[in-house]
């Protein structure tokens, strides 16, 4: 009997076919019969690149400045059609005093005052080997909080705090959507870690 292609997400198919070295069409067509692959999505991070995931990593110092209170932000620009999942945010404080982490939609928030440059920050070299989200961060003047503060803390010195211990408190970055962290207080000097992954939005996503 006769089948056609019903699975319009071709990533799946062509995770299969790599994965398996497959030679032919798409090994998985359709929802019914013919899938009878058993394994559990996501393997690991080691098949992320088969599933067209790419992870990236960076870590980001802020100076103390006696006047204002440094921030590191975020961007996913409009248009991009890249989704973006934080898997891992850290700061690890300087000097005592509070942070926070501001996000939501970033139409009238600007960059911050230095745009961090393009450098190779991939995890997994097999893939896509540059980021598409901006990041930018400043010391001097004060960043203001944009978007919904949803983390905030008094963090001592020398001390880092994780923001996302599990897979369920990942945080999306959409098109159009930022993510800040920010000192809350002057004369702060600390360190801004943050790893991510970023894939192409399905047809089905795009609004």
């Amino acid at each position: 009997m006769a089948y056609h292609n019903e699975i319009l997400v071709g990533r799946f198919n062509r995770a299969l076919q790599k994965f398996l070295s497959m030679k032919g069409p798409p090994p998985a067509p359709q929802l019914a019969s013919d899938i009878g692959a058993t394994f559990n999505f996501p393997i690991g991070n080691e098949f992320r690149y088969l599933e067209s995931w790419f992870r990236y990593g960076s870590r980001h110092i802020i100076a103390a400045d006696a006047a204002a209170a440094g921030g590191f932000r975020m961007r996913n620009p409009v248009g991009s059609n890249v989704i973006a999942v934080l898997e891992k945010i850290t700061v690890n404080a300087g000097t005592v005093g509070g942070y926070a982490f501001d996000h939501g939609l970033a139409v009238g928030v600007p960059d911050l005052t230095t745009i961090v440059a393009a450098i190779q920050e991939r995890f997994d070299p097999r893939g896509q080997q540059q980021p598409t989200l901006v990041r930018s961060l400043q010391t001097t003047p004060t960043v203001l909080g944009a978007g919904t503060t949803k983390w905030e803390a008094s963090v001592a010195v020398t001390t880092v705090n994780d923001l996302i211990q599990t897979d369920i408190q990942e945080v999306t970055i959409l098109p159009g959507d930022f993510m800040t962290l920010r000192a809350t207080a002057v004369n702060q000097g600390w360190i801004a870690s943050v790893w991510w992954r970023e894939r192409a939005l399905e047809e089905s996503e795009r609004t």
